[in-house]
């Protein structure tokens, strides 16, 4: 009895005094200039698309997801987030080919507006099917694109993660810095 009270006692002092490793299984990702951050879930990572105006590259190669930061100065940009984003999400339909379009999506995502779109269609000159979930809000002085993508046929199951990649973003404040 003592010696199971003694393994007993050893075991929960270990899981007490121990950090749980799966507390927080996220991973978050920084700008180079340290502006911006991103949290994905577990099994993200960064990687270079070698794109000179994504600010953060991410993917998860195990589902075959991919993700893009890019950061827009609003002062380069007449108009609103509503036609920066139709904007955008227009030139990337344009670089598909077979081009499908869903309807657009207004939200809020950490307190900002928000619009979401999903984008369909085959790499040019291949027989590569992609769905993109983009996703553009403003800060006070960007519009911020987060684009995450899979082949076409992975991407109904991760949707769900493609769509949430948005709420693990963050931008320093001028106060942060």
């Amino acid at each position: 009895m003592t010696k199971t009270l003694s393994i007993a006692v050893a075991i929960l002092l270990f899981l007490t005094l121990t950090p749980n490793l799966y507390a927080d299984d996220s991973v978050t990702l920084t700008s180079p200039n340290g502006q911006y951050n991103l949290t994905t879930p577990k099994g993200w990572g960064s990687a270079d698309f070698k794109v000179d105006n994504v600010q953060i590259g991410a993917s998860n190669p195990h589902r075959g997801e991919y993700a893009e930061v890019v950061a827009d100065r609003q002062e380069d940009y007449a108009g609103s987030l509503k036609e920066f984003a139709e904007a955008k999400r227009d030139t990337m339909a344009m670089s598909l080919d077979n081009p499908r379009l869903f309807p657009s999506q207004r939200l809020k995502i950490n307190k900002q507006d928000a619009y979401r779109f999903e984008i369909h269609g085959q790499l040019p000159g291949s027989n590569v099917s992609v769905a993109y979930c983009l996703t553009i809000l403003a800060t006070k002085t960007h519009y911020i694109q987060i684009i995450g993508w899979t082949e076409e046929s992975h991407f109904a199951e991760n949707r769900p993660e493609l769509s949430s990649l948005a709420e693990g973003f963050s931008e320093k404040s001028d106060a942060d810095k």
